[in-house]
């Protein structure tokens, strides 16, 4: 639905009657007494009003609200060491956010008066982030954040705060938070210049990270096409536009606004023509929403209007083809790279305000029906940006493959926890990214059956960080060893490993696709010729086959296809025997037969880098004896119990193998899968 169309929508007002809860009906709101609106426009507050006292999305924001606890974090402000950036600073700044909107929301004294303790705390950092470039202090999120949080604490609290007092909150910012993002985007586009990115050694940043000794050298090469640009150059432009308001503009702001467009202009490149994004979907998620709230702010108070940076519906088409609904995870995404939410932080996915905005913008009424089902918690920004006269509606369940334009790859048959969701990540390196070129994920019956690991960790000082390589995902090792993965001493950034989609087709009975990682796998070992792999999904059974491609030069190596199940909550069963392995959770189970063109053997494991997590991660091992050609099938049926799993039969035959999956043949032929 275009803007247009949306337009012309006459649609009745919300029908809800619910009520804003009785601790805080009981206050009237003062007058607006709003700041310069750099985030909404001040005509919008009584509608804004509106939808947070009377409209069921924001029930239960309300309600924390209600059951604010005041008097804890007054006394958690009292323990702040104001060195503390890396622990400190985003709960303070995100409390006076919230606490700031309550005030203009209900009026409550005490929001009032805590919303501008906490803006006062952000004010005796005198640094406002860790990094530092030479000795001059850089922003690369924690200033970024504090940044945004003071403007629109100002925006939101108006002549609440004295001019005085606010004028001397936009100096600070603009010292400690705007001209650190200026050096930080400057940095960026001009690495030449850099005296040396380091962390601040004045900051608490090494009592918790103690062994984080990441080597910046390249840092600002590889922020470049990153989130880490994004934040602060949408900072830089927010902080500007305040500070202007204020005291008006000059040669060092129109130097800073110059700076700002060009940081954040550049991500009309790198987010592709289907919306997606190569740091995958929660990070997509935290960029897109640093740059639209400044693109608002840009777009109110200046000539300049960037909110083409990104096709919106093709974003919000993004957003579905990831989500990957759980009965754990209800906001759950695919989870390649760094994606996705362990079990004990799934509670805090905020990602419905950039989908209200989206809405409300351009009237796309799916990005509607993803903040109210798929996005997770409501927060401050849906709450400013949702508009109640865009219904909201969520795309037809339907068995679809989808190829993105960065070759990820997902078949499904819909977006409720019981559909299958089968995911391959090919593709080229990206920011955040693990050594998981053509890894499989498998979901159904509301259970993650085969898996990725969630947020191993980010520091190569820590063993468990050896999880980002092959060896901690479902995909091919080669006599043990995986494709070329950086060690982790500059970060999370990109290796060089590429895969690419070389053939895919699709219909309502199945998909297919075949997957080349040889170049990554090329760069360890140079007698290797080919590696691919092939999924195959039979939508209806559901069945999926996996066909595993290596072939040598030369020397015989070993091949395992390596597969995890979920265990986070200890309730996986991970069985193998010679024929196979069978996956079983709670209300869904996978039976794998396994064939091959040499004889292979199928093991349980863990990850004994991990210690007493390693529970957390089993696996099975499908591993083959010594070869330099490989055809290596992996069927699997799947089924909500045990006593309905489609039946397998067949075996090798004519130089291949032939199967019956359930009563449907299948073929297969070097990488090749023929259905029927």
């Amino acid at each position: 639905m275009n803007r247009r169309s949306w337009l012309s929508l006459v649609l009745a007002s919300s029908a809800s009657t619910a009520l804003l809860p009785r601790a805080l009906r009981a206050m009237a709101p003062p007058g607006d007494g709003m700041g310069p609106g750099l985030f909404f426009d001040p005509a919008d507050l009584a509608r804004i009003r509106h939808n947070y006292q009377h409209h069921p999305e924001f029930a239960e924001f309300r309600q924390s609200h209600v059951e604010f606890d005041y008097a804890g974090q007054a006394a958690w402000m009292d323990t702040i060491r104001h060195n503390d950036q890396l622990m400190t600073m985003r709960p303070l700044r995100m409390l006076a956010e919230d606490l700031a909107f309550i005030a203009l929301m209900t009026g409550e004294p005490q929001a009032e008066r805590l919303a501008k303790r906490a803006v006062r705390e952000i004010m005796k950092f005198d640094r406002w982030d860790f990094f530092l470039d030479g000795d001059d202090p850089i922003a690369v999120q924690r200033a970024s954040h504090a940044t945004v949080s003071v403007a629109l604490v100002i925006d939101l609290l108006g002549d609440r705060v004295s001019a005085d007092e606010r004028r001397q909150w936009i100096k600070i910012m603009w010292e400690r938070g705007t001209t650190p993002c200026f050096r930080t985007v400057e940095d960026i586009r001009h690495p030449q210049t850099v005296k040396g990115w380091r962390f601040d050694p004045e900051s608490t940043f090494f009592e918790y990270r103690p062994g984080s000794r990441t080597d910046q050298n390249r840092r600002p090469e590889i922020t470049f096409n990153t989130n880490l640009r994004a934040v602060p150059a949408s900072a830089l432009m927010i902080g500007t536009l305040a500070y202007e308001l204020e005291f008006g503009a000059n040669e060092t702001t129109r130097r800073y606004r110059e700076m700002g467009v060009w940081g954040m202009d550049a991500f009309r490149d790198f987010f592709q023509d289907d919306g997606s994004y190569e740091e995958e979907v929660n990070y997509a998620n935290y960029t897109a929403t640093h740059l639209v709230q400044a693109v608002i702010a840009m777009r109110r108070h200046s000539d300049t209007d960037l909110t083409d940076l990104i096709d919106w519906d093709a974003f919000t088409d993004f957003l579905y083809h990831m989500t990957m609904r759980t009965e754990a995870d209800p906001y759950g995404v695919i989870n390649w790279g760094d994606s996705g939410l362990t079990p004990d932080t799934v509670h805090t996915a905020k990602r419905t305000g950039l989908a209200t905005w989206i809405a409300g913008e351009t009237g796309n009424v799916l990005a509607q029906g993803f903040a109210r089902k798929h996005g997770g918690q409501r927060d401050l920004w849906s709450a400013m940006w949702f508009d109640e006269r865009v219904p909201a509606e969520l795309p037809p369940n339907r068995h679809e493959l989808w190829v993105s334009d960065l070759d990820r790859v997902v078949a499904r048959t819909g977006y409720e926890a019981e559909h299958l969701v089968v995911a391959l990540r090919s593709g080229p390196p990206a920011n955040h990214e693990h050594a998981d070129r053509n890894s499989l994920i498998v979901k159904c019956y509301g259970q993650e059956l085969i898996t990725d690991p969630l947020r191993p960790a980010y520091s190569y000082s820590d063993p468990a960080w050896r999880m980002r390589l092959t060896e901690g995902h479902s995909a091919v090792l080669i006599d043990g060893r995986g494709h070329e993965h950086h060690n982790g001493v500059e970060g999370t950034n990109a290796s060089r490993s590429f895969a690419r989609v070389v053939s895919h087709e699709s219909n309502d009975t199945f998909a297919r696709v075949v997957s080349d990682a040889t170049q990554p796998y090329r760069l360890v070992d140079t007698d290797i010729e080919l590696v691919r792999r092939s999924v195959g999904v039979l939508y209806h059974l559901p069945a999926v086959i996996v066909v595993d491609r290596v072939t040598k030069w030369q020397g015989a190596s070993t091949v395992q296809a390596r597969f995890f199940g979920y265990n986070w909550d200890g309730a996986l069963d991970l069985s193998a025997d010679e024929g196979g392995f069978m996956i079983r959770r709670p209300g869904a189970v996978l039976q794998a037969r396994v064939f091959s063109s040499t004889p292979i053997t199928c093991k349980t494991g863990e990850m004994d880098v991990l210690g007493e997590q390693a529970r957390i991660h089993p696996f099975v091992d499908v591993k083959s004896e010594p070869t330099t050609d490989l055809t290596l099938v992996t069927i699997m049926a799947l089924a909500a119990n045990r006593g309905d799993l489609p039946r397998v039969t067949g075996g090798a035959e004519d130089a291949g193998f032939t199967v019956t999956i359930g009563g449907q043949r299948v073929r297969i032929e070097g990488e090749e899968i023929q259905f029927g």
